[in-house]
């Protein structure tokens, strides 16, 4: 029998991630924005972009054990809050429903935004909630465009369809900019997250000895920014806030039914969004940004024998939003609009530059044997009983090497498969003072102790730059670009996963700390920082996975009527399902309103329906769209609506409606 190491492992799973991929060069300008001229006051705007792509795409965050999507259920969007102070640079928030930014999409888009808004790049923030259940393939770095998704290679139209997505979003929170006031504040959040990791964590020398259970070893700080701005009619309302929490939002993709969704934080994002449209009638369409925070060895806690999926989900996303709710509630009092707006900005390449006040990064970055096992709440249950991918295997003697307790897997083979030039190594990063919160965006999912880490060397770097020493200082993880972890050197140590996947060693979280707070003190300063005129990436490109195909020649017809499945007795959602035919998935346009319900009172003037206020569309949380069939006669495709969790009231009739789309007209499914 052939005996299995991890070295055979590693072999095995890259030759099956593997395929011909070939290098493209995609270049991306840093034009100069438009002047920031100073104005009267504090000026804010919000918006919202959809980023949903079409189905079929793969999605990010699972590696080769991922799938492709669909459909979707609850729809990914960028949400943005731009800032602008009464004298200085403005800077844009922006929160995606994705499993983690990306610096060729932070490029991308500041270069398009430059024409239209005062945007600068350094002032541009793009964070992820690092769902699993997005898309994935436009990292721009080929390690992670490889081996986050199911399916390697960089995608370019997809790189595209989003960038614009989201510039046009951040152009509109520019343009429709009022006279503002913020508060900032913070609430505890209990019971929805744990540590997973607790053993790792539990070698932290901080603690003194202490032990903290898993629900105690967590950080359970909800940061807030709520922004209200003047109407034209004089009276104050709010138009949203910009949220950090640690959550890890990762259930597999068949708990999610293939379907893209923006998992526990789809549910907290819409709670608080609904929540201030009905305490405050005069806001518009408020958006509520939930990035997130120091999530790297945590997880969502879970009841022990509880079904995973979307009820699971919800269960925790609207506790999150009921307390977030709570807190953007008690900042009213706080609004103010004496507020300080400023950032520095850097990009460094770390194989050029990679130590600083002694902090420094490994030479050559690598993937530990502990990765290959998963995380303990999401483990590879066919890898994670092995020594050394097991978690808990750190190496005995490291000697000198850089990587010290991390059993590299592979070894020197690694880099033979994976090249340097395919890691990511070129690292930008901000630190934003927004009033009293100083967010410190970094493209790492980062484990709660070493986040505090972080923000406890940023918060000496700004008592010397003369800050209060009431300042907060938030570190929002997985933004601008992904780099895997960053664990505490103590918690490296032990070797669990996230140790394993601290690609550049142990030195990672003080190296960080040194260049956040080389930043931090440069604050006083003003906004600014050196980028260069031009960015240069190349991707490594497999076959497109992007839909495409001509305009069909068939029309939109019923596939089979609306049809009732009851799943009450084992638990599950019950669902109203109608099929029909439809234009292919190139087409279909998953970002755009797609599908709701109608309501009747006598069967033939129908109406939207409303769920308490909520409308039963495919924008809120019960209506998920499916293609079953990408390929129908007469270049057609057959999608599937379904209305989960369905309000009927006895003596009226219900309705799908399928908005029109390239070609077809507005389709309505049999009354039931």
């Amino acid at each position: 029998m052939m005996k299995i190491t991890p070295l055979l492992v590693l072999v095995v799973v890259l030759g099956i991630g593997c395929t011909t991929l070939k290098p493209v060069t995609i270049t991306v300008g840093n034009p100069a924005p438009l002047k920031a001229r100073d104005v009267s006051a504090l000026m804010a705007g919000a918006a919202r972009a959809d980023i949903t792509p079409p189905p079929g795409l793969p999605m990010a965050g699972h590696s080769l054990q991922g799938d492709r999507s669909i459909g979707v259920r609850t729809r990914l969007y960028a949400r943005v809050i731009y800032l602008k102070p009464a004298s200085g640079k403005p800077v844009a928030l922006v929160q995606t429903d994705l499993l983690s930014g990306s610096r060729i999409l932070h490029h991308r888009v500041a270069e398009l935004i430059a024409s239209k808004t005062d945007v600068e790049a350094g002032g541009l923030v793009i964070a992820g909630t690092h769902t699993h259940s997005a898309q994935g393939n436009f990292f721009g770095d080929a390690f992670y465009d490889r081996m986050a998704s199911p399916e390697p290679g960089f995608e370019e139209k997809l790189l595209n369809f989003m960038a614009e997505q989201i510039a046009g979003a951040v152009v509109r929170a520019c343009e429709n900019r009022r006279p503002a006031k913020i508060a900032t504040g913070s609430i505890d959040v209990r019971g929805v997250i744990r540590n997973r990791s607790l053993p790792a964590y539990h070698m932290n020398s901080s603690l003194g000895g202490k032990k903290p259970d898993e629900r105690e070893a967590v950080n359970p700080e909800l940061r807030m920014i709520r922004v209200d701005c003047r109407k034209p009619d004089g009276a104050w309302a709010p138009i949203g806030a910009f949220s950090s929490f640690s959550m890890h939002p990762n259930l597999d993709n068949k708990q999610t039914d293939l379907l893209y969704n923006g998992d526990v934080t789809a549910f907290a994002e819409r709670v608080v969004e609904r929540g201030i449209a009905r305490r405050y009638p005069s806001a518009v369409d408020p958006v509520h940004a939930l990035a997130n925070m120091t999530h790297g060895d945590i997880t969502p806690d879970y009841k022990e024998k509880e079904k995973l999926g979307y009820q699971a989900m919800r269960r925790i996303g609207t506790m999150l939003g009921d307390r977030a709710l709570e807190l953007f509630m008690s900042l009213e009092k706080g609004l103010t609009a004496d507020a300080v707006i400023r950032y520095r900005a850097e990009e460094i390449d770390v194989y050029a530059d990679r130590c600083l006040e002694n902090e420094c990064l490994c030479e050559k970055p690598a993937v530990g044997e502990a990765t290959l096992g998963g995380g303990t709440d999401r483990p590879v249950k066919a890898l994670n009983w092995l020594p050394g991918i097991a978690p808990g295997w750190p190496r005995k003697n490291p000697g000198t090497d850089c990587q010290g307790a991390k059993r590299v897997a592979a070894k020197a083979i690694q880099h033979k498969i994976y090249p340097l030039d395919e890691y990511p190594h070129v690292l930008f990063i901000q630190a934003l003072q927004v009033h009293d919160t100083v967010l410190l965006p970094l493209p790492f999912e980062v484990t709660t102790e070493a986040g505090r880490q972080i923000a406890g060397r940023c918060r000496e770097a700004g008592r010397r730059a003369g800050l209060p020493d009431s300042y907060r200082y938030t570190v929002v993880d997985t933004s601008n670009g992904y780099w895997g972890y960053c664990a505490s050197k103590d918690e490296y140590s032990l070797q669990y996963y996230e140790g394993g996947s601290t690609l550049y060693g142990p030195g990672t979280a003080g190296y960080l700390a040194a260049r956040l707070g080389r930043l931090v003190e440069d604050l006083p300063k003003g906004s600014g920082g050196a980028l260069p005129a031009a960015w240069s990436f190349v991707v490594k490109v497999a076959k497109s996975y992007y839909p495409s195909g001509g305009e069909p020649v068939g029309m939109r017809t019923v596939e089979q009527n609306p049809e009732f499945i009851d799943r009450s007795k084992s638990g599950g959602e019950s669902c109203w399902t109608f099929r029909w035919r439809d234009v292919p998935p190139s087409l279909i346009r998953l970002h755009e309103p797609l599908v709701s319900v109608e309501v009747s009172d006598d069967g033939s003037a129908w109406r939207p329906l409303a769920v308490c206020g909520v409308p039963a569309d495919d924008g809120g949380a019960d209506i998920a769209v499916i293609c079953k069939k990408p390929k129908a006669p007469k270049g057609m495709a057959v999608y599937e609506a379904r209305w989960y969790n369905p309000a009927r009231e006895k003596g009226r009739f219900y309705r799908f409606a399928i908005q029109p789309r390239p070609g077809q007209a507005v389709l309505y499914s049999p009354a039931f």
